[in-house]
């Protein structure tokens, strides 16, 4: 368990990863929210 705060430097470099994360694994370039299902690549 923490007991002290994390830095303004340190906070700032795990946004970017969660960032740079999302981007490159969560939203797809079809869209934000595409959801890559094959039964359902008919309807897209």
């Amino acid at each position: 368990m923490m007991t002290t705060p994390l830095e303004d430097d340190v906070l700032c470099g795990l946004r970017e990863k969660i960032a740079s994360f999302i981007v490159d694994h969560v939203i797809s370039e079809k869209g934000e929210f595409h959801c890559h299902t094959p039964a359902n690549d008919d309807y897209l």
